[in-house]
């Protein structure tokens, strides 16, 4: 019976581990890479009431680096959810009320892109007897938003809570502004 005797080519080996020790740092850099691509387009967006002395109202901003891409939005009166700015007036605004459309300006947020750093106002309410008391009730009123990234990353954002939740979010009535 012949001995097979088993010869190690150490050049071999070497080139082996030296490939291996690359495949495993090109992971890592990628890894790294893939993050700071994420860091460079996150998005930070927020909704919350404003006041001044014309009035008060709901501001939206972004305060990220990157676009946020508006997908879904979702108001909750006493935690129910409204389909528009209509409703939500209605709801809230005393029994036999008028109430003047001259004194409300409002946007949709639905499907809307906030660019970084950019802040508007999305509903405004000019002071008036009426609107002071409709200010009083603010509290009984919830924002939830679902927003993402250019790189299809999904967040929501609650103003009850002021929570971002990496997650997504559908509302089961989507707001609009109009009826």
């Amino acid at each position: 019976m012949a001995k097979h005797k088993i010869q190690f080519n150490w050049g071999t080996i070497i080139a082996l581990l030296v490939s291996f020790a690359a495949l495993i740092t090109t992971i890592y850099e990628a890894n790294i890479l893939k993050s700071q691509q994420q860091a460079m387009v996150w998005p930070y967006f927020e909704v919350g009431p404003t006041y001044n002395g014309e009035g008060f109202g709901f501001r939206a901003k972004n305060s990220g680096t990157g676009p946020a891409i508006i997908t879904s939005v979702e108001v909750l009166h006493n935690g129910e959810p409204i389909g528009s700015f209509m409703e939500l007036l209605r709801d809230v605004s005393p029994k036999d009320s008028v109430v003047n459309l001259y004194n409300y300006n409002y946007q949709s947020l639905n499907n809307t892109v906030f660019p970084p750093g950019e802040e508007r106002m999305v509903f405004f309410m000019k002071w008036s007897p009426l609107n002071r008391m409709l200010e009083q009730r603010v509290g009984e009123i919830d924002i939830k938003v679902e927003y993402k990234s250019v790189l299809d990353d999904y967040w929501t954002y609650t103003l009850s809570t002021g929570e971002h939740v990496q997650e997504r979010f559908q509302s089961s009535k989507e707001f609009f502004t109009s009826d």
